[in-house]
């Protein structure tokens, strides 16, 4: 999935299948930050005053966030700043709680989370990095090949040419969506693929989309002369 502004997430669903000899890095990290006696946020420069060193634990959950509202690469990059922010991002459960109620609003009712975050071992965290889910932030590219015979005065020596297309989709929490078939590049098609930007884009057809409990993403898209396309994605 491509974003507009070229967002990477910070997880990966590989923390949380280990093997029987290793263990979750990040969780052993977040106990072992925690149990130290003194951890505080502190400026890089001791000479100068550190607002956020001030503030307590509740109000930096609640600044964490609404920072992940929008990206949940904030977490990730937050936790580098030093190790009383990693232990408050990373290892907060009450944080990862108000961020699935946030992110799986369009799939489920609050009710329906509580009721299966004993499927994650009470860990809100491991829900929002393993349970799949449709992101809104940005548009899924998919980069397509197929060879064409080219022509050639010789018959001994015929060409053959790779044609490159992406198809680009972007959804939305509404249940509607967006596709386009362009053989032109990501950077110069992503930041136009919205309802107000896609004007004079070519290849665009709307839908709407549907997915499963497993992932299993149903997409029907008007085409021309009235065809209706069916497109199965898995998330």
């Amino acid at each position: 999935m491509r974003n507009p502004d070229d967002f990477q997430s910070g997880y990966s669903i590989q923390e949380y299948h280990p093997s029987s000899t290793t263990t979750d890095t990040i969780s052993t990290l977040t106990e072992a930050f925690a149990s130290l006696s003194i951890l505080r946020i502190e400026a890089e420069d001791s000479e100068k005053p550190c607002f956020l060193g001030t503030l307590p634990d509740e109000l930096l959950v609640n600044i964490l966030y609404h920072l992940s509202l929008d990206s949940l690469d904030s977490l990730a990059r937050t936790a580098l700043v030093c190790k009383k922010l990693f232990t408050l991002s990373q290892g907060e459960n009450s944080l990862y709680k108000a961020l699935c109620m946030h992110y799986f609003r369009p799939f489920d009712s609050p009710s329906t989370l509580l009721s299966r975050i004993s499927e994650y071992n009470n860990d809100w965290r491991r829900m929002l990095i393993e349970r799949p889910r449709i992101r809104f932030d940005g548009c899924y590219i998919a980069t397509c090949h197929y060879l064409r015979p080219g022509v050639n005065e010789y018959s001994w020596n015929t060409p053959i040419h790779m044609v490159t297309y992406f198809r680009y989709m972007r959804f939305y929490e509404n249940g509607r969506c967006l596709t386009v078939l362009s053989s032109i590049e990501p950077r110069e098609v992503v930041r136009s693929v919205s309802w107000s930007g896609s004007v004079g884009l070519k290849g665009v057809s709307d839908g709407v989309w549907s997915m499963k409990e497993g992932g299993a993403v149903l997409v029907q898209v008007r085409g021309p002369k009235g065809y209706t396309f069916i497109k199965e994605l898995q998330v």
